[in-house]
């Protein structure tokens, strides 16, 4: 039967037809199948774009040569030109859509002063450290391991002294509850009958999954991969690879 024909009557606004011009063939078509054109990279396609917001992206020189005012720092209202270069800020809970890369954790605490409201300002540090938190909270977002977790404090955005602690100068430090029972986003110690002691299991395995972690100080001596340290009954210190 023609084409003509067996095409007659057909809804040509609903239906794709093959392209039947001097320059369409069935092995130019397959060709085209076996080696679909490449999609030159750009930043404006890149995956980075769900793990950094605009002014990030905007402010990371792809060129691969050293530009010395452009820090790599994210930006932020508060002390981004104080930032540490290529450090960046932890991307907040409320910038991450439900099920987006690194959206399954939550954040808690303060900076140096201790006012309500000021925790994103102790959440600096190394890109490595965000992309480490948002490759766990991808792992314990969902399914049987689902395991909600809260970040604090980091570091600075200068790498300064940073009370009460002693560390968490070097953007490597990361603090994070274990995990409760009831899932609530509040603090818990290891000796409550609030606490996840298996889900914070869990979430101590994750980080350790990602090869990037160095120590991790817990003082509950039934969770391995910790060790012991003062003061870290209700929080665990994360302290990744230099």
């Amino acid at each position: 039967m023609p084409d003509e024909q067996y095409q007659e009557g057909w809804p040509q606004d609903q239906v794709a037809l093959p392209d039947t011009s001097s320059n369409w063939s069935i092995t130019k078509a397959l060709q085209d199948y076996a080696n679909p054109a490449v999609t030159a990279w750009t930043p404006e396609n890149s995956s980075l774009n769900l793990l950094f917001d605009k002014p990030t992206m905007a402010d990371i020189d792809w060129t691969g040569e050293h530009d010395p005012t452009n820090t790599g720092a994210a930006y932020s209202p508060a002390a981004n030109s104080s930032a540490k270069p290529g450090w960046m800020q932890l991307p907040q809970p409320g910038t991450l859509e439900a099920g987006e890369h690194g959206s399954g954790y939550y954040t808690y605490g303060t900076d140096q002063t201790g006012k309500p409201g000021t925790g994103p300002n102790g959440q600096w540090g190394e890109p490595r450290a965000a992309e480490t938190i948002a490759a766990v909270a991808d792992r314990l977002a969902t399914g049987k391991e689902f395991t909600p977790f809260g970040v604090g404090n980091t570091s600075l955005s200068d790498g300064g002294a940073f009370n009460p602690h002693s560390g968490h100068r070097d953007g490597l430090g990361i603090d994070v509850r274990p995990a409760r029972l009831d899932a609530a986003q509040e603090p818990v110690n290891y000796n409550s009958n609030a606490y996840d002691r298996a889900a914070t299991q869990r979430l101590v395995d994750a980080f350790r999954a990602t090869g990037k972690v160095e120590n991790i100080f817990f003082n509950d001596k039934n969770i391995k991969g910790v060790s012991p340290w003062p003061k870290h009954d209700d929080h665990l210190h994360v302290e990744l690879k230099r």
